[in-house]
């Protein structure tokens, strides 16, 4: 995957973007590891003129009860380099592998590329550093024997559209590739679904103006996921679809 550092970590010290964007890539966009397969790389990729400064960060990752994504340190894998200078037109190969037995429960992390400034030219003192871009890589390990299995917990109609609240009762991961309404097989809108991980909660909404849910009656709720599939119908009250 390229990025643009201007995607950049102005999320973490709310810094202004970066004047400039150096492309460097990412590759694959997830690992998962078993027993079979205990270890892995990610290469990142410098498509820049200049070389690039990289800090590498393993987070290990939950989902709280609203379903939202919850990060804190980890040193639970192994992993290297944890940091890395990368040459314009050149690569980095980094190495990540799992300890101990398979888990009964999947263990899920992401693992932080983070573009650094350049460490010669370093803000005055005082001047907070701000990371210029990031991309985190999802890592599974897979417990001995997986089961996802997701349930629908409520589905409603809320001003603005269809809320959908999933849980994931098994013991593994599931993605949700896309949530859809449908009317009579047709798909009148869609929102981008994302990963439900084991024991957790997540809600997608699915906007609808107030004119497209006025032209609705009954509609189909359609998740597709990697391996699993939910559909479930509901029915619109118009004196709720809004202005």
């Amino acid at each position: 995957m390229r990025l643009r550092s201007v995607l950049a970590a102005l999320a973490l010290l709310g810094a202004a973007p970066a004047t400039f964007a150096a492309a460097w890539g990412v590759g694959p966009l997830r690992l998962d590891l078993d027993r079979s397969t205990r270890s892995g790389v990610i290469n990142v990729t410098n498509d820049d003129a200049t070389k690039l400064n990289f800090e590498i960060r393993l987070m290990r990752w939950s989902q709280d009860e609203n379903g939202a994504d919850r990060y804190e340190p980890s040193d639970d894998l192994v992993y290297f380099p944890r940091v890395a200078v990368i040459e314009p037109a050149d690569k980095r190969v980094i190495r990540v592998g799992s300890r101990g037995e398979a888990p009964q429960l999947e263990r899920t992390y992401r693992l932080f590329i983070e573009e650094m400034p350049d460490p010669t030219n370093l803000p005055q003192k005082g001047v907070g550093i701000a990371v210029k871009g990031r991309f985190a890589i999802p890592i599974f390990v897979a417990p001995a024997k997986g089961e996802p299995r997701g349930e629908f917990v409520d589905i409603a109609q809320e001003k603005g559209g269809v809320k959908v609240r999933l849980r994931n009762n098994g013991n593994q991961h599931y993605k949700i590739d896309a949530v859809t309404l449908r009317s009579n097989g047709a798909v009148v809108k869609e929102a981008n679904g994302w990963y439900v991980l084991a024991g957790a909660t997540r809600a997608f909404m699915v906007p609808l103006t107030g004119e497209e849910c006025g032209k609705l009656s009954t509609v189909e709720v359609h998740l597709k996921g990697e391996v699993q599939e939910f559909r479930q119908p509901i029915t619109l009250d118009r004196a709720r679809c809004g202005p």
